[in-house]
């Protein structure tokens, strides 16, 4: 009966954990090779609660909390915490700082742009030349 019990509840775990992974909503941050100093491209994925809105800088926030004081984290955010303005960031392809909308995202509101589930920030550094 023991054995029984215990693969039942095993079962019941594994299944809560199946579907709460499936619940979770993520925002995908991509930095590309160019930022992460040589250890090639990478995808922060920061969770959020569907019931709480989240901004581009509230998702920033997120992700500086979970590499804070890495040599990354300084590159990209000042002593407050802000990005640094030498960032631009995208989200879905489109720039915060631009007016429109992308699918659901309505663009403009730079770091108040209000993000969903499953979309998808880039930052990029930016370039200037002559």
């Amino acid at each position: 009966m023991e054995n029984i019990e215990s693969i039942t509840k095993t079962n019941v775990q594994e299944t809560v954990q199946q579907v709460q992974e499936v619940s979770k909503q993520i925002v995908k941050i991509k930095l590309p090779m160019v930022l992460t100093m040589g250890e090639g491209a990478k995808t922060i994925e920061v969770v959020i609660d569907p019931n709480e809105t989240t901004t581009v800088a509230t998702a920033l926030q997120q992700m500086l909390t979970s590499m804070e004081g890495t040599p990354l984290s300084r590159k990209l955010f000042d002593g407050q915490g802000t990005l640094t303005a030498n960032m631009n960031v995208y989200v879905n392809g489109k720039n915060i700082q631009h007016s429109g909308s992308q699918g659901t995202v309505k663009l403009g509101n730079g770091m108040a742009t209000v993000l969903k589930a499953n979309d998808q920030l880039d930052i990029l550094p930016a370039v200037a030349g002559g």
